[in-house]
């Protein structure tokens, strides 16, 4: 069974946090995931920051599990490209 196309949106204004919420969150889908015994393609995986502020992004660290997810300024979502 696939799951493709599946987004997580999250939002804050305060950068730390969203990094922080954004791994709790992330680790709670990965829980809920092995448990009902699923998969995630860690490699396909990607996070993109979306903001209004032309000040430059905070360096994010988003892990799930014991891996790193990739951050990306463009994503295809449902078959729309996103930039």
């Amino acid at each position: 069974m696939f799951a493709d196309d599946t987004l997580l949106t999250i939002s804050s204004n305060n950068p730390q946090q969203l990094n922080i919420l954004a791994n709790a969150e992330l680790q709670k889908i990965d829980n809920w995931v092995r448990i009902n015994k699923l998969s995630l393609n860690y490699k396909k995986t990607t996070f993109m920051i979306i903001k209004c502020d032309p000040k430059p992004v905070t360096t994010f660290s988003i892990n799930i599990g014991n891996n790193q997810i990739a951050q990306t300024n463009c994503t295809k979502y449902l078959g729309v490209i996103s930039a």
